[in-house]
């Protein structure tokens, strides 16, 4: 899904367009279908909550002029999620035209060419690469020091494998990666847990979305690829 509209829609403001992108598909989806699927929403859902979906804000990051605006949006279901169901949900998904709540006001449409939307294409966040880096800061998922162990747990939890080495910041390592304030992380009347931007690599290649950390759900944690497996940016 692609972000259209005059005005540039901030990172910073992630956690409110993933709610809002939430709550209006769960609304799509009950007028088209009816009741929508646990998968959705989480309530009465039987498989581990590592398998629910996750919504995504995928912002403009990596190039040195990348200011973290956020340019589209993406459905991430778990493998093998039932197609029907999947469909259902597409279509949902494809027939939302405007988010608006918790202060966000943006027009949406289906992404039909990938020309100069670059942030808002699927290829941008599905490459096959050693080395990942959050764009959004992670959510961990214990309040406990975060090493190589407490890294692969998150990374397993996300249906990845372990990682051989990681790095952690307050601040983000890629241009237009969002360095967010508390508020604008953790849910009002939730406790607040710590966060941090993190870059990882792996002994293998690893196939995109890479999201990390207890805030998957809402897209917190996301990753892009870095080129040259990190070499530079781990020297």
């Amino acid at each position: 899904m692609q972000l259209t509209g005059p005005r540039a829609v901030r990172g910073r403001r992630v956690s409110s367009v993933t709610a809002v992108f939430k709550d209006a598909l769960l609304s799509r989806f009950q007028a088209i279908h009816g009741e929508p699927p646990p998968v959705l929403h989480g309530h009465g859902f039987r498989r581990t909550g590592f398998d629910l979906a996750r919504y995504l804000a995928l912002p403009d990051v990596g190039d040195p002029r990348s200011r973290g605006d956020i340019h589209g949006l993406a459905l991430w279901l778990p493998p093998g999620s039932d197609s029907p169901e999947r469909a259902r949900i597409r279509e949902a998904a494809f027939s939302l035209r405007r988010l608006y709540g918790y202060g966000v006001d943006v027009s949406v449409r289906p992404l039909m060419s990938e020309a100069g939307a670059s942030a808002a294409s699927p290829r941008r966040w599905t490459r096959t690469a050693r080395c990942w880096t959050t764009v959004l800061p992670v959510v961990h998922e214990r309040r406990v020091s975060v090493d190589l162990k407490e890294v692969a747990r998150w990374c397993r939890h996300a249906g990845l494998p372990g990682p051989s080495e990681f790095r952690s910041a307050r601040a983000p390592f890629i241009p237009g990666g969002a360095d967010l304030a508390p508020a604008e992380v953790n849910r009002p009347g939730r406790g607040g847990r710590p966060y941090s931007h993190v870059m990882i690599w792996f002994d293998e290649p690893v196939t995109g979305p890479v999201v990390l950390g207890s805030a998957r759900q809402r897209g917190l944690g996301l990753c892009v690829d870095v080129p040259g497996d990190g070499e530079v940016n781990a020297a």
